[in-house]
């Protein structure tokens, strides 16, 4: 159930109630002959977000820059207005693609609208006998950097987690720094069910954010 942010927001929904705040939750009490008590989430606290996407294998690194007053860049503006459960975000390495999805991750898991995200980084590989027992546990996933020349074996993972998210319509979000490029090595089958299914952000930044912050 998502998250409910304000008193208002309920009573928006909910009518004339009467609403109590406790610590993880809201309670909710309707008058009348039809009375009734009932709970309503609150958004998930940082730490808890921090906690959650830590043990599920994000960079510490992307969530110190994504949960701390994270620059607004090309990619987090586009990507805070996907209306599809999945994105694709195209461009140069270092525009803020990783940040970006990582960033709105943590939005969802704020709200309550998943649990458990993965992320995958198809650079640093994690180990495939564990990624194929474990993976459909997970609601959510980033499949960062995904190359052109990722070897086959993590190549069949990545296409089968890729089905499966579709189907499940489980949130997915892919980073790439040649989308177009990857694409030719995916079945057309494949292909069109993402084309369906995510949005296909271009990100047109060129400059490297990660050298601006070093120089």
């Amino acid at each position: 159930m998502k998250a409910f942010k304000t008193i208002e927001d309920i009573k928006k929904v909910y009518g004339d109630v009467e609403v109590n705040e406790e610590a993880d939750a809201w309670v909710v009490s309707r008058r009348g002959p039809r009375g009734a008590v009932f709970f309503l989430p609150k958004p998930l606290q940082k730490e808890r977000i921090v906690e959650i996407m830590t043990s599920n294998k994000f960079p510490e690194k992307y969530l110190k820059i994504a949960l701390n007053g994270v620059q607004e860049t090309e990619a987090i503006g586009k990507i805070r207005g996907i209306k599809k459960k999945g994105a694709i975000l195209d461009g140069k390495p270092g525009v803020g693609k990783s940040i970006a999805c990582t960033w709105k991750i943590a939005k969802l898991l704020q709200y309550r609208e998943i649990s458990s995200p993965l992320y995958i980084s198809c650079v640093a590989f994690p180990d495939l006998k564990t990624l194929y027992a474990t993976y459909t546990e997970y609601d959510a996933y980033l499949i960062d950097d995904l190359i052109t020349n990722i070897p086959q074996p993590r190549l069949e993972l990545v296409q089968e987690i890729l089905y499966f998210a579709e189907l499940q319509e489980r949130h997915l979000f892919i980073t790439s720094n040649s989308f177009t490029e990857f694409a030719k090595a995916l079945p057309e089958a494949l292909l069109s069910r993402l084309r369906s299914y995510c949005e296909l952000i271009k990100i047109k930044e060129s400059e490297d954010l990660r050298i601006q912050k070093t120089s």
